[in-house]
């Protein structure tokens, strides 16, 4: 990152790389653009012309669009003025195929929910890169965007209490055991954890996480990212741990995802 300052303006300049992650129309000719940031974490930018056609900003503040940026910042302001935008990478797939594209909205929505302005984070910046490269070559956008959800929860301050429970602390009452049955886990959403059978309260909703899906979840938590693209979660655990962490991070980031509604609309 170079951050130097202009003696004339007094306006400090910043260069970093960014991903697209939101973008709104501003007036006719330009937007404000929502950028995660490998230096400064989430920024806003007003991206002046990128309405227009001809307009050098035109075909690089497209979302998902990984780019090297240079803006101004002014004291006492949130929105900065964006004066470069070169595309490092685009996703292609991402943008031609709504499946994917719906998907890997998921991704830009739970950043953008999850984080604070400017509140620097590289590991989410490069997750984020990463999986974007990865659903972007992906056939199965649904896996690809549940293994980002499980390591992202982490990254944000919201991952899940799984080994002990949530509000005892304690382990060995924890494995609920059906004497027909695989063992399992129950999570409670709102309490942030898995619940021990002696803490559990009677008529209150809980998700089951059977041992299967806990596995999964701790393979992809243990996993770098050149390895998690090999982990295959079966067709039949895939939805339901797909549901369970829409639920839970729908209700710890206090907020509906406009993706999923689009995702549910789609398979409808």
């Amino acid at each position: 990152m170079v951050n130097l300052s202009l003696s004339n303006t007094k306006m400090p300049i910043t260069k970093t790389e960014a991903i697209v992650i939101k973008e709104m129309n501003y007036s006719e000719s330009s937007k404000i653009i929502t950028l995660y940031s490998l230096d400064k974490g989430k920024v806003r930018v007003i991206a002046k012309g990128s309405r227009r056609i001809k307009s050098k900003f035109a075909s690089a503040v497209n979302l998902f669009n990984h780019l090297n940026i240079i803006y101004y910042e002014k004291e006492g302001k949130e929105l900065f003025t964006l004066s470069e935008a070169d595309v490092v990478e685009s996703f292609n797939n991402i943008q031609s195929n709504i499946k994917v594209f719906a998907y890997a909205s998921l991704f830009l929505e739970a950043v953008d929910k999850g984080t604070s302005d400017y509140d620097s984070n590289p590991r989410l910046f490069y997750l984020l890169l990463n999986f974007l490269r990865l659903i972007n070559k992906s056939k199965k956008p649904q896996e690809i965007t549940t293994l980002f959800l499980i390591k992202l929860l982490s990254l944000i301050g919201i991952q899940p209490v799984l080994n002990y429970c949530v509000k005892c602390n304690s382990k060995e009452n924890l494995n609920l055991l059906d004497k027909v049955g695989p063992s399992y886990r129950q999570l409670n959403i709102n309490e942030g954890g898995t619940i021990c059978i002696k803490c559990k309260v009677e008529n209150k909703s809980y998700e089951h996480l059977s041992q299967g899906i806990l596995k999964i979840v701790q393979k992809a938590i243990d996993s770098k990212i050149p390895r998690i693209q090999i982990l295959k979660i079966p067709d039949k655990q895939l939805q339901s741990l797909f549901d369970i962490l829409m639920k839970y991070i729908s209700y710890h980031l206090e907020g509906n995802f406009k993706s999923l509604e689009f995702i549910k609309d789609m398979k409808n």
